[in-house]
């Protein structure tokens, strides 16, 4: 290993441990507005936020631990951004701002897919790991799921509703149902 590619990696556990940190800040914070909800939607949107984001931060310590940022850093850059907007989904799900939820999640997931796509063509091509591939793919379908539901919601064109919200929760939990089975055996938490 070369003295530049160390530095990289050096920088890379830095920055990680950055994203590291902020991911359990922003759950902590989350925690304090869980007083605030007043509604059994507010409830079951928060623990599916919470579902998502614990999703997420095991998915970015597995990749760290096997691809350290580049020298680019757009993967850091999303990260952090991904960041703020976990923080305002765990905010939303716990005000009045919750028809605006699903805007968040649609967000969200199009964060992820450029993300994983970063991760993709730092990769190579040819030698992104197939969980990588399979990420691109259900992270893009979540797209579709969470932003059509957001146009329906918001144009009127179904009700929002206790039950209906349970639509694209059951479709992102079937994904990640499929995603676990298959990779669970490789993740690995904590180095």
């Amino acid at each position: 290993m070369n003295k530049e590619t160390s530095i990289v990696k050096k920088e890379s556990k830095y920055l990680f441990s950055f994203i590291d940190v902020m991911y359990g800040v922003i759950l902590g914070i989350g925690f304090s507005n869980f007083e605030k909800i007043s509604s059994a939607m507010g409830y079951i949107l928060f623990f599916f936020t919470y579902i998502v984001v614990v999703s997420d931060w095991i998915i970015v310590h597995e990749t760290d631990f096997e691809k350290p940022y580049s020298e680019t850093k757009w993967r850091f850059a999303t990260d952090t951004i991904i960041l703020f907007v976990i923080y305002k989904l765990i905010y939303t799900s716990s005000s009045k701002e919750i028809t605006y939820y699903w805007i968040w999640v649609s967000g969200l997931f199009i964060l992820y897919s450029f993300w994983d796509i970063l991760l993709f063509f730092e990769h190579g091509r040819k030698k992104a790991p197939t969980k990588v591939k399979v990420w691109i793919i259900t992270d893009s379908i979540g797209v579709v799921i969470f932003v059509l539901f957001a146009i329906l919601v918001l144009l009127g064109l179904i009700p929002y509703t206790l039950l209906t919200i349970f639509i694209p929760i059951i479709g992102y939990g079937i994904i990640m149902y499929f995603w676990y089975k298959k990779y669970s055996e490789n993740i690995v938490v904590g180095g």
